[in-house]
């Protein structure tokens, strides 16, 4: 898989047609456990969704080519659903959030 711990995660607020870059979205090394200094980012995105409960987002990830494509592709797949994850456990509807690995296809 991929040595870079981070992911570029898109975030789309599809209401709104935003769309905001969370470069500092980090996760540990070849893995899908986020970083904590991840959630502040994530929590400021939770606030958004509480306080306009009809905006969607959807979740793009992306990853170096490093290590085998197939791995990498699996690899962004897992880090979107961490986050969707998160979002759930801290009360956004499921229903709510879209989610899409790319891992290197679109190459940083």
């Amino acid at each position: 898989m991929g040595n870079n711990d981070t992911t570029v995660l898109n975030i789309f607020i599809l209401e709104e047609n935003l769309t905001k870059n969370f470069y500092s979205i980090k996760f540990k090394k070849n893995g899908s456990v986020l970083e904590k200094n991840s959630f502040e980012e994530l929590f400021k995105i939770i606030t958004i969704l509480k306080d306009y409960p009809d905006f969607k987002i959807k979740i793009k990830s992306f990853t170096d080519d490093s290590g085998k494509a197939k791995d990498n592709l699996i690899l962004t797949e897992k880090r979107c659903e961490t986050v969707r994850e998160f979002f759930v456990e801290n009360g956004i509807s499921e229903e709510r959030i879209f989610i899409k690995g790319f891992g290197e296809t679109m190459n940083l």
